[in-house]
């Protein structure tokens, strides 16, 4: 006995041109987006912090250095 049951290729693969053909465009048009705008997420392993520096001041100081 497997773990998992045999798989029926040929209805795999009609399944998903199914889904590819019929339900994946409908669902792209009820999120209102297009085919170019799906991407991938990107994922770098670093992490991401926010800005805690005080940008006016930094805008002052530079200003003043050149002045």
């Amino acid at each position: 006995m497997a773990l998992l049951p045999d798989i029926n290729e040929k209805q795999t693969t009609e399944n998903v041109r199914n889904f590819f053909n019929k339900v994946f465009p409908r669902l792209q048009n009820m999120a209102h987006i297009s085919y170019v705008e799906i991407q991938s997420p990107i994922i770098t392993g670093m992490p991401i912090g926010a800005k805690t520096d005080n940008s006016n001041e930094d805008k002052l100081l530079t200003k003043s250095y050149f002045r």
